[in-house]
């Protein structure tokens, strides 16, 4: 039989791994709007082409492996901005006025195959 304050402490970790998973699914799920978003297994290829964006989507999965940013309106990369993104094997950044691209723009995208 278990005793009272085991039966806490493992309702406690339930409620934390319950947290946890449903902060993952949500990173996982976040599409940034305006662009469109598919599952490839665990996954996400995300387009925003063509949206006339000026920046960098902020609520990129942590998923990504695919990201279209192609036909839009960046002239800045900034260093950084895409670090997160470790799964990340595509960018396509096409048709922008991009001018200079920082030192570390690409850092953490260990992945990347294709630019």
């Amino acid at each position: 039989m278990l005793h009272p304050r085991d039966v806490g402490i493992i309702l406690l970790l339930l409620v934390a791994e319950c947290g946890a998973i449903s902060q993952m699914g949500a990173q996982v799920g976040d599409c940034p709007s305006r662009c469109h978003c598919e599952e490839d297994g665990m996954l996400q290829r995300v387009d925003c082409s063509d949206l006339g964006l000026t920046g960098i989507p902020a609520n990129l999965s942590v998923f990504t492996s695919y990201l279209d940013l192609s036909m839009n309106n960046l002239t800045l990369l900034s260093s950084g901005a895409l670090s997160n993104l470790h799964f990340l094997e595509e960018l396509r950044l096409a048709g922008n006025d991009l001018t200079h691209i920082p030192k570390g723009a690409f850092y953490g995208l260990f992945n990347l195959k294709v630019l």
